[in-house]
């Protein structure tokens, strides 16, 4: 049925989308495209920019009527670029609302969008309401046929509140009309119904003005009517006057006729008796008397009669007025009473409606304020907890690289151990134990009983000093006794130089050393002491005896963390690619022409990675060695503690 009542509507459509080209014409003849383009040329020439766009719109106006779409396109558009030269948005703003249409009649729905979206653009940037409106029901047309209602109807919405904001009565029906059809494509037939109704509404009361203008130009004719035959009859009385005043004028000439001959028998008498001079002053006496005596009559009887005029003619326009006042006041008041109850009528359904919505919208703020709170708690849980989850990984994940170090230091110190249980332990128990078994028990006095213990001691001290390796390493590995100490490194270099004095007396060595007198670092002194005791020492044992020792001892600043010294001298050095893997092992040895147990490298790199430290190496044989000590500068802030650093 809704369907049905529709179909009568389906003419807004294609309304809105058209266009009308002016009938312009030239010398008295419809202009031509030819005579278009030739005076749009001439116009451009002479730098009329206006009148050049004005002549090419005509121009594909012409083309378009023909079905020619494709120059009326051209012409269009390059109407839009002599536009663009001059500032015309209103000008473009046109052309693209044509381009929309013309785009439309193609049926190549999406450009035509463009073009009516850029037209909207423009109207709302000059505020002209009308305009906004023309543009958005045709921006609705093209989304209807793309089959996007929902956007369609966000469109019409908007031209639906302007013109209720301008009462517009006729725009208010098409958006009705629009809307209607929308909801029906959309397949809401509800809301189509509802819009439908609303249309019909004002259609009707737009039909009813018509009768209303009808009757209105009817009473208007029909008063002029009654005004000209008062008109009328007003000449014909002023007719009907004279006639009568010139009846009484020949009255009265009748009448001085006859008084006149009354006046001859008289003046013969008076001739008989007085003298023609005398006669001649008494008659025109006579006369000027009786033309006073006329024109004071013929005065007031004018007077009367113009008097009498004026209050008919007055009467008869107050009448009149009046009646014509009676007319419009009820005209009016009928109106007003039509209007009043359409007005009463749909403010009763807003009213409902509004109410409606707002039991709706609030219910919904209601709903979105408790779902905005408990969202707000779970986001504040989810950031504190990904926050404790973030902090928990890193401090995880830093637990787990420590552990995996450390557990690679102790996997490498299990094979230090191993090999020293191995070959250092077991030789010299081996030893003993084959020493013993040649024993002879039987007699003590025997020499090789002499010589078995005096070799059974000389193992046993070897025994003993494996032991107290062992027992030194793991001393600083597992001892808690230390404290951490604010070491100043110039003093603690020149305290441990003081034990090498007289070495590097006789030597003549070239001693270097460059460390600032306030560097500061927290370490435990006895580390310190071993460390730079260990390399000094290595200085100048593993010396090159070809040439003078030069020993230099260096600071430099590594980063905000770490404060570093070189310790280097031009001694042998070291084939690094080739024991570079080795350097650091436990009871390493690479100069055999020297006494040694290598013991002392070990001992400064765990002393150093103990305290958070690192040691490095850059040697090259025949020409020196260079080792590169970095400290950090404040340990505590470092979250190290001397019981955990000496755990392994």
């Amino acid at each position: 049925m809704l369907k049905q009542l529709l179909i009568g509507m389906l003419f807004l459509a294609p309304l809105v989308l058209c266009a009308q080209s002016q009938g312009m014409l030239y010398n008295g003849k419809p202009i031509t495209i030819q005579q278009c383009l030739e005076l749009a040329a001439r116009k451009q020439q002479e730098g009329d920019i206006r009148e050049a766009t004005r002549y090419l719109n005509q121009a594909a106006a012409i083309h378009w009527e023909k079905k020619e779409y494709t120059p009326a396109i051209q012409y269009f558009e390059q109407s839009i670029r002599l536009n663009e030269t001059i500032g015309n948005d209103n000008g473009i703003a046109m052309i693209s609302n044509n381009l929309g249409m013309l785009y439309a009649d193609l049926q190549q729905y999406e450009k035509s969008l463009g073009y009516f979206e850029s037209t909207l653009k423009t109207r709302r940037a000059n505020k002209e309401k009308i305009g906004i409106i023309s543009a958005l029901i045709n921006i609705s047309v093209v989304l209807n046929n793309l089959k996007r209602y929902n956007e369609s109807i966000t469109y019409l919405e908007e031209s639906l509140a302007l013109a209720t904001e301008m009462s517009d009565l006729k725009q208010m029906r098409s958006c009705y009309g629009m809307l209607a059809e929308t909801y029906d494509k959309a397949g809401n037939r509800a809301k189509s119904l509802e819009y439908f109704n609303l249309y019909r509404t004002f259609h009707e009361l737009e039909q009813r003005k018509k009768e209303e203008g009808f009757v209105k130009d009817a009473e208007t004719a029909r008063l002029s009517a009654q005004l000209a035959e008062a008109e009328k009859k007003n000449k014909e009385l002023e007719l009907f006057k004279k006639e009568r005043e010139l009846a009484e004028k020949q009255q009265k000439i009748t009448e001085l006729g006859a008084e006149l001959s009354g006046m001859d028998k008289a003046a013969r008498q008076l001739m008989e008796s007085a003298t023609k001079q005398e006669l001649a002053l008494r008659v025109l006496k006579r006369e000027n008397e009786l033309k006073t005596l006329n024109l004071k009559k013929q005065e007031e009887k004018l007077n009367h009669e113009r008097f009498v005029r004026n209050i008919l003619l007055g009467s008869l326009v107050v009448i009149l007025l009046l009646g014509i006042l009676m007319v419009i006041n009820y005209l009016q008041k009928r109106k007003k009473h039509q209007l009043l109850v359409l007005q009463n009528a749909e403010i009763t359904r807003q009213r409902a409606e509004i109410q409606y919505q707002s039991e709706q919208i609030f219910s919904q703020y209601k709903d979105l304020q408790e779902a905005k709170t408990t969202i707000n708690e779970q986001n504040n849980q989810l950031l504190e907890y990904n926050k404790n989850l973030e902090q928990q990984v890193e401090d995880r994940t830093r637990q787990l690289i420590d552990a995996n170090s450390e557990l690679l230091q102790q996997n490498t110190q299990l094979e230090q151990y191993a090999f020293v249980t191995a070959h250092n332990l077991r030789g010299p128990v081996a030893r003993i134990l084959g020493l013993i078994s040649i024993v002879n028990h039987q007699n003590a006095a025997d020499p090789v009983n002499m010589m078995a213990l005096e070799n059974v001691r000389n193992e046993t001290q070897r025994l003993d000093e494996v032991i107290n390796d062992m027992n030194q390493i793991l001393e600083i590995q597992k001892s808690t006794t230390h404290e951490l100490e604010a070491l100043n490194l110039r003093d603690r270099i020149e305290h441990v130089l003081e034990s090498f004095t007289k070495d590097l007396q006789e030597l003549q060595a070239v001693l270097t050393v460059e460390v600032e007198a306030d560097t500061t670092v927290y370490f435990i002194k006895a580390y310190m002491d071993s460390i730079l005791y260990n390399l000094i020492s290595n200085a100048i044992k593993y010396r090159n005896p070809t040439r003078t020792l030069q020993l230099a001892i260096r600071s430099e600043q590594a980063d905000r963390s770490f404060i570093c010294i070189c310790v280097s001298d031009n001694g042998l050095g070291l084939d690094l690619s080739r024991y570079g893997n080795q350097l650091f092992n436990l009871y390493k040895r690479f100069h055999l022409h020297k006494d040694g147990k290598g013991l002392g490298l070990y001992l400064t790199k765990t002393q150093m990675e103990a305290m958070g430290g690192k040691i490095e190496v850059e040697s090259q044989v025949d020409e020196g060695t260079t080792f590169r000590l970095c400290f950090r500068r404040n340990i505590e802030e470092e979250n190290y503690s001397s019981s955990k650093l000496m755990q392994s």
